[in-house]
This record gives structure tokens, C-alpha cells and sequence, in this order.
């Protein structure tokens, strides 16, 4: 378990705190025993006020994710965990941290056991990140209040928040190198299968675009188009609901999808902006989804229907050939979300291994830790398909499924479409003769 082997991990460290300060002994501090006895004072003070903070930030924390947090019957279900009943055992590690450094990492390898990508806390190196991309959010209260969590005064001091991080930001991301190397875009088989890869779901994507749709204005006409989203860890899902998608596809689609939340007061105003009603008997009976999602979906207390419609744009190639789209086992969040529309709607046939889950939703919630000033990310919606499929659950099924291995399930993914494309190449040779 790792449980164990994190405790002892911790125990160890302190043992070796404890022998090197036993061997720090001098004559110097003999002597000025008196001055070290006060300054030994002063400093386990402080040190019993930082472990105070700290275990009064577990408790918010532990309390935050109980109220709201959509997984935890999920993670039951799939890794034999029961976040909950471990509150002691945890609280048993944040009682031996000694510094900040030592509670954030304990505090995440703690959301590491509700076992979901969106869970953790948020690394120093991000604040200014999440604060900048929801910074002009004013159509969204939920979006806005996340960047203005990073305005506290502590929180800013913590996350060490700038305000030209923005310009400094976008400056770097112009540069071009990091942008065009996100996309591959080549004929798999010359003149017949294209292939294109997208390696992240990026927000800024001006240098994507520009690679892609010169591609793909060429192929239109080809038999297949590959498209590749293996390893994906997700993004922005507009890269795909906004360009990627309607760029290629000849025909309007439209998946259907639940999201379900727990009530409390942070969430109010999410609940009027995307018009959540109450979750009752009634409502389950009508929704009549399978048995496991029910038992879950019927302790929520909020629910939402959204139709999310993908239209071809003014400049798609309205390709009308096979399309594939390659998936595995890392494909997550708004990734995860382009490979549940695209089998829901039928747009592509999936290749490869089921996906990572969690893609029906919307951004994460972020709240800070009121003592320490760091911030904590977790999901806050049980995403649900038209065929009541819970998608962190069940994740998503390819329709012809890879047995490989992580090095080769790419290439062996390829070849299974050629393999198909070539057998349909023969059957129409075979009728046209």
C-alpha cells in the first residue's frame, strides 16, 4: 500500500533530521545554553503555529472535497479506494510536516488517492498561468473568481503573482518553435491515407492552425484521414469544438450530455449560470439511466443538460472518406471530451486502448487554503453521456480496441488502419471488376 511506504517515507526523513542535529554539538553551544534554550522557545512556538495552519488547512481542505467533490463513489468502484475513511491516516502525515515544502507535497500525494488527473494542488509554477487565462472571464463569474482567488494577498505572495506575467507570457508563446511542434501533419500512404497528430489541446494555436489547414485543404479527396490524439493530456477543448472539427467534418453533430454537482454555496452561481435544476426521484425515473450510473448520479443534488453541436465551418473541407481517431490509456480531460463526442456522434472510428476519462465538464473549481495560501484543484462535475455512460467511470471504449504495449500501441494502431483500409480498397476493386 502506499500508504505505508509514504508514512515510513516521512519518518525516515525525520530520523535523519534528528541524527544530524544530535551531532551539531560544540562547546560554542554549550556556552551559550541559555541563549539557544530561548531561541528553542521561540522556534518551537513558531513551529507549533505552522502545524496548527497546517492541520487547520487539511481540515478545509478534507471538508471542501466532501461537500463537493463528484468521485469519490467512482473511485470506489474503480481502485478499491475510499477516500473518506482515510481522513485519520491522513491527518496523521500532516501532523509530522515540519515546513511548507513538506505540506504542499503531502498535501498532494493525499489528493493523489482520489486517483483523478484534475485532483491536486496547484504548483507554484502555475499560479500565474491559471491567473492570466481566466483574467478576462467576465462573461464567466465562476472562470473570474478563480483568477481573482490569486489576487489574496497571501495567495498572490505564495504564487508570487505579476502583472506583466500576461505579456511576458505571450511573448514566449509567440516565439513559434513551441507552437508548430504540437502538430504533424503528413500522408501516411502517399495520395491515399492522411495522417495528422495533435500532441496537446492548446489555447494559443494561430501557428497549429496555419500547419493543419494547409494540410488538410490537400487531402480532402484521400480515402482516410488519421487523426492521432494518443498521449494527449488535454487542454482547451475549443481547439477541436472550434476549429479541428468543423474544419473537417461534412454534416452537423450533436452529442448530448448530463453533468451532475453537489449543492453548496460556491457553487450557487454556476447553478443559475448553466441553469442546473434539482436532482429527484422523478427526474432519475425520467433520465432511466443504467443501474450503476443511477446508484451514483441519485445522491447529487444539482443536474444540467447540454447539447454540444459541432457544425461544419465556411472553410471545411467537408471530408468525406473514412475517418479514424487513434486513442489510448493518457488521453484525458478535453482530449477525453473529442474522443466521447467523436464516437457518440459517430464522427470517427476510434482506434486503440480505452481513454483516461474525465471529459464531460467544465474547468476545475480552485479554492485556496485560508492559512497557507495555497491553492487546491479538484473537478466538480459527474459527467454523464446521452447513453448514460459516467464518463470517469467507464471512460471511453474504442470501437476496435489494440492488445499492445505502451511502446508500440501507436504504430500498431496505424497499421490496424491500413489494414482496414486496404481490405476496403479491395472489396470495391472486387465490385468494380
Amino acid at each position: 500500500m502506499r500508504i505505508n511506504s509514504f508514512k515510513n517515507g516521512l519518518v525516515l526523513i525525520g530520523l535523519i533530521f534528528m541524527l544530524t542535529i544530535s551531532g551539531c554539538k560544540n562547546k560554542k553551544a554549550d556556552i551559550n545554553s541559555n541563549d539557544k534554550n530561548e531561541n528553542k522557545v521561540a522556534e518551537d512556538s513558531n513551529a507549533n503555529s505552522k502545524q496548527a495552519d497546517y492541520l487547520s488547512d487539511f481540515e478545509f481542505a478534507f471538508d471542501t472535497l466532501k461537500t463537493y467533490y463528484p468521485f469519490f463513489d467512482v473511485n470506489k468502484k474503480l481502485n478499491d479506494v475510499d477516500f473518506l475513511s482515510m481522513h485519520d491516516e491522513f491527518k496523521s502525515w500532516i501532523s509530522e510536516c515540519k515546513n511548507d515544502d513538506e505540506f504542499f507535497d503531502t498535501m498532494d500525494e493525499i489528493l493523489s488517492y482520489a486517483n483523478n488527473g484534475h485532483t491536486n494542488m496547484v504548483p507554484i509554477e502555475e499560479g500565474n498561468f491559471f491567473h492570466t487565462i481566466y483574467f478576462d472571464s467576465t462573461y464567466n463569474p465562476e472562470l473570474k473568481r478563480i483568477s481573482e482567488t490569486y489576487e489574496k494577498p497571501l495567495v498572490k505572495e505564495r504564487y508570487k503573482i505579476v502583472s506583466d506575467y500576461k505579456l511576458e507570457n505571450d511573448a514566449h508563446e509567440g516565439s513559434g518553435e513551441k507552437e508548430t511542434s504540437n502538430v504533424i501533419a503528413k500522408d501516411y500512404v502517399d495520395g491515399r491515407i492522411a495522417y495528422i497528430k495533435v500532441k496537446e489541446m492548446r489555447i494559443k494555436r494561430d501557428k497549429d492552425i496555419e500547419v493543419l489547414n494547409k494540410y488538410l485543404d490537400k487531402i480532402k479527396n484521400y480515402d482516410a484521414l488519421i487523426i492521432d490524439i494518443q498521449g494527449n493530456p488535454g487542454g482547451d477543448s475549443t481547439y477541436w469544438q472550434d476549429y479541428l472539427i468543423p474544419k473537417i467534418t461534412n454534416r452537423p453533430l450533436t452529442q448530448n450530455v448530463y453533468s451532475f454537482m453537489k449543492k453548496g454555496k460556491i457553487f450557487e452561481d454556476i447553478f443559475e449560470l448553466y441553469g442546473y435544476e434539482d436532482v429527484t426521484e422523478d427526474v432519475m425515473e425520467e433520465l432511466d439511466f443504467p443501474e450503476v450510473t443511477s446508484e451514483i448520479a441519485k445522491k447529487f443534488d444539482k443536474y444540467s443538460f447540454e447539447a454540444i453541436t459541432v457544425e461544419p465551418s465556411e472553410k471545411s473541407i467537408n471530408f468525406d472518406g473514412n475517418i479514424y481517431l487513434l486513442v489510448d490509456r493518457d488521453v484525458f480531460s478535453s482530449a477525453e471530451a473529442l474522443a466521447s463526442f467523436a464516437k457518440e456522434t459517430g464522427f470517427a472510428t476510434l482506434v486503440g486502448e480505452k481513454t483516461g476519462g474525465d471529459g464531460i465538464g467544465t474547468d476545475p473549481y480552485q479554492v485556496d487554503l485560508p492559512k497557507t495560501g495555497y491553492v487546491m484543484r479538484f473537478p466538480k462535475e459527474l459527467g454523464i453521456t446521452e447513453r448514460g455512460v459516467i464518463d470517469e467511470l467507464e471512460k471511453t471504449t474504442p470501437d476496435i480496441k489494440i492488445i499492445s504495449n505502451e511502446e508500440n500501441i501507436n504504430e500498431d494502431s496505424k497499421k490496424k488502419v491500413l489494414e482496414i483500409e486496404d481490405e476496403n480498397a479491395e472489396k470495391y476493386m472486387n465490385k468494380a471488376s
